[in-house]
């Protein structure tokens, strides 16, 4: 199930606006900015958690990949 609070945190820190309908306002840089904080959840999930095989370098392979899949390679973890 999607978190709408989840949404409209990562949208605002895209510097994406909205309407009291959630009428979205959003440009090709703010769409792209939005995807890479969506990225930025994705590989915190995969640093924070291990994998079902308990292998932490897996963990840290997939996060590695949604960052540069996403542009953040600046903030992958050596």
């Amino acid at each position: 199930m999607i978190d709408n609070n989840k949404v409209k945190e990562l949208a605002t820190k895209a510097d994406i606006g909205w309407d009291d309908k959630y009428h979205w306002y959003v440009s090709n840089a703010e769409l792209r900015k939005f995807a890479q904080e969506v990225a930025r959840e994705c590989a915190a999930v995969c640093d924070a958690y291990g994998m079902p095989d308990d292998t932490s370098y897996t963990a840290m392979v997939l996060s590695d990949a949604i960052k540069r899949k996403f542009g953040i390679d600046n903030e992958i973890q050596n």
